[in-house]
């Protein structure tokens, strides 16, 4: 009939707001899980650091510490500059298909070659770098590619669950590796012991690499990230958009564990563990800014098939709006912080408050 209106065209715009809040909303329910995960973690990782302090002393602590370090320097260098290229491609190929075998193939070489690299570099320590940079015993360079592994399969796990949107299980299995780690310390802390207080370091390197090696091989059979052969063409175009990225981890390597080494280097173990309490603290309260790139960089992947401009959209509209809302969120944290640093750590730490204060700012 003339002058009727179309059904489907007044429903139309009724759909799309409908759809936009429906999407909206489970964005912020997927934000307030990531985010309470986070804020979770925060006392279990100031509690590990607690239980581990109390049964190494501060001088363990500082070893831990270094040890953390090496194995950092090997996954900064050699494997996570292969996650971007991941998380990029794969999030595409999954929309496509639902598995990664594609992508994998295309990342399979760099990666295998990294972690050989590494073994290799380890095992035969030229120059006698491990010893000489860290202080550590010669036979911890096993517990620092264990370490080494544990760190690739977490950062694998994190960028399935984001290609794949499964924000749920990436809240809460890091809590639940927080839960393991502490009951273990916990059980060694009541066996009345010294040999078995040994054993808290290389249990800690152990069980990381167990527990995150299990959920990455679980997710790898998932996601079908297999059974294509290796593309020279897919694995150049992972290289071209990765390499970049190198410099950037180089850099930010140096800004967040080059104090560790020169203060081994300079003063004692015991120094490092005074700095490395205040970090951890300080890298816990960063955490609680990564569930919104978690959230966002799927979607922004998707758009930017359909848009060319969805980036520069992205940091016109949505960056400068997140900032504003993180500094004011994060100013009370600074403000509490410090006490209860204070009140965990106990007064063999105290020493470490001046410059806890100093990363908070």
């Amino acid at each position: 009939m003339v002058g009727r209106a179309d059904p489907a065209r007044e429903k139309g715009p009724l759909v799309n707001a409908s759809t936009t809040w429906g999407l909206v909303n489970s964005q912020f329910k997927d934000y307030l899980v990531l985010v309470g995960a986070k804020i979770l973690r925060v006392p279990l990782a100031l509690l590990v650091v607690s239980l581990l302090s109390r049964l190494v002393g501060p001088e363990g602590v500082g070893q831990w510490a270094m040890l953390l370090a090496v194995s950092t320097f090997f996954h900064s260098f050699l494997l996570n500059w292969t996650q971007a290229p991941a998380v990029r491609f794969g999030r595409e190929e999954w929309l496509e298909s639902k598995n990664l075998s594609k992508t994998w193939a295309a990342r399979g070489p760099f990666v295998l070659s990294g972690l050989i690299f590494a073994f290799l570099f380890l095992a035969l320590r030229p120059f006698s770098f491990f010893e000489q940079l860290t202080s550590l015993p010669s036979g911890w360079w096993v517990l620092s590619f264990l370490y080494l592994l544990g760190l690739w399969c977490l950062a694998e796990v994190q960028s399935l669950f984001t290609i794949s949107e499964k924000f749920k299980p990436l809240a809460i299995l890091p809590l639940l590796a927080d839960v393991i780690f502490i009951s273990f310390l916990f059980l060694l802390i009541y066996v009345p012991s010294e040999k078995w207080n040994e054993s808290a370091i290389p249990g800690l390197a152990t069980l990381t690499a167990l527990f995150w090696i299990g959920v990455w091989f679980k997710e790898f059979i998932i996601t079908r990230s297999w059974g294509k052969q290796v593309s020279i063409k897919d694995s150049i175009r992972v290289l071209k958009f990765g390499w970049p990225m190198i410099p950037t981890f180089i850099v930010g390597y140096l800004s967040d564990w080059g104090d560790h080494f020169l203060l081994q280097h300079f003063h004692t173990a015991q120094q490092v563990a005074f700095f490395h309490a205040g970090y951890q603290v300080m890298i816990a309260m960063m955490a609680l800014a990564s569930p919104l790139m978690v959230i966002f960089l799927p979607k922004l992947i998707e758009r930017k098939g359909k848009d060319l401009n969805a980036e520069k959209d992205y940091l016109r509209r949505i960056v400068p709006t997140v900032a504003t809302l993180w500094l004011f969120a994060i100013i009370p944290g600074i403000a509490v912080v410090p006490w209860f640093f204070e009140l965990v750590f106990g007064d063999e730490f105290l020493f470490a408050l001046s410059t806890f204060y100093v990363l908070c700012a």
